[in-house]
């Protein structure tokens, strides 16, 4: 209470993102019933692609629809196989020329008995249709959120154990450790738009509704993962490098720009100090969605959650989106393995931080 009364908006929003730090590392486990070892470790097979198609209901506050896992076998004799996927109804499950069976729900690990065995090498795909309310964390920093007319995802839960979130809102291996590439297709009304990791492919309008096609081409874990929907005006960017042009893009709430703008002008020096000091810049291109959303922000690769708080048109908090920012090359580029190595992203980032003041 003391904190809010006194403090600026600028050290509300550091004292906030230093608890995210403090949640990352200290809660690695104590909260929530663990998930088992093998959902969370299941060797026997890679997902090499998530192709996600979703069609979220705002006012309804759920989301329907499928994602496509394309997995590769790393043995002989698969069969069967585990994905997470948290408080869903699981409608349908197939596989591609065969057919497979869910054997075994308990709202965050599913069992799928597939149609036909693979061996080593094999590469397969399966479709899971689910539709539901998806979660939020129970610390409320984390999961699904659907606020007035957004719907975004934080891909952190601190309370949520393990700490990945991916499982809060699509099927997934969710731990550190496994990377995929991904694309989406996300239907909205048509005063809508959505934005996903990746480069936006296409937008579709078709029957009353828009389907906003993104494909993410570099490898990333499950937390990473990003769907924003809401009513959106996008800004376009191009930076150069002597290491080539790197696009940046922001999605800003209603039709006013210029506050964004303000609020990010030395984004270019921020994109110099990193490129400089840790190499080039290996993701597609730099992106902040502004999110109704208070408490800090989520480094989801190249579609930073950023919340409304911070975008005021000064600099006073310009080291936020450089902390974000910052994990494009530790956290999203380089991942720790487990929620208690968190302190190396997180440790990173804020060194980035003052990297950044003193560049600029």
């Amino acid at each position: 209470m003391i904190l809010i009364n006194l403090a600026s908006k600028f050290e509300i929003q550091q004292f906030m993102q230093s608890v995210k730090l403090t949640f990352l590392l200290l809660l690695p486990g104590i909260f929530l019933m663990p998930i088992t070892s093998q959902a969370l470790e299941d060797q026997s097979f890679d997902v090499l692609n998530y192709h996600i198609a979703l069609s979220p209901e705002i006012a309804n506050k759920k989301i329907q629809g499928y994602t496509k896992v394309t997995f590769q076998a790393n043995r002989n004799d698969l069969e069967k196989l585990n994905l997470m996927l948290q408080d869903f109804t699981i409608d349908s499950v197939t596989q591609n020329n065969a057919n497979a069976s869910l054997t075994n729900y308990n709202d965050t690990v599913m069992t799928i008995q597939l149609g036909r065995k693979l061996n080593q090498g094999d590469k397969d795909s399966l479709k899971i249709y689910y539709e539901g309310k998806p979660p939020k964390d129970p610390s409320s920093w984390g999961g699904f959120y659907f606020n007035n007319d957004f719907a975004f995802n934080l891909g952190v839960g601190f309370f949520a154990k393990p700490h990945n979130f991916g499982r809060a809102w699509f099927p997934c291996k969710d731990n550190f450790k496994e990377r995929a590439t991904y694309s989406f297709a996300i239907t909205t009304d048509p005063d809508k738009k959505a934005f996903c990791n990746g480069h936006l492919a296409d937008s579709v309008y078709k029957n009353g509704s828009i389907t906003w096609h993104y494909k993410m081409e570099q490898s990333i874990p499950s937390y990473l993962a990003s769907m924003v929907v809401g009513d959106y005006s996008t800004v376009k960017l191009e930076h150069s490098t002597g290491m080539g042009t790197i696009p940046i893009v922001y999605g800003v709430q209603g039709s006013d720009t210029s506050t964004m703008k303000q609020s990010f002008r030395n984004i270019q020096d921020g994109i110099d100090a990193f490129v400089e000091h840790y190499g080039p810049h290996q993701f597609g291109k730099v992106g902040f969605i502004e999110v109704p959303f208070t408490n800090g922000a989520m480094e989801h690769a190249t579609n930073i959650a950023y919340p409304t708080d911070a975008v005021d048109g000064t600099l006073n908090q310009e080291t936020l989106w450089a902390h974000e920012l910052s994990h494009h090359w530790w956290g999203n580029l380089v991942t720790c393995s487990s929620a208690e190595e968190m302190w190396i992203n997180e440790g990173w980032a804020s060194y980035s931080e003052n990297l950044f003041l003193e560049y600029t």
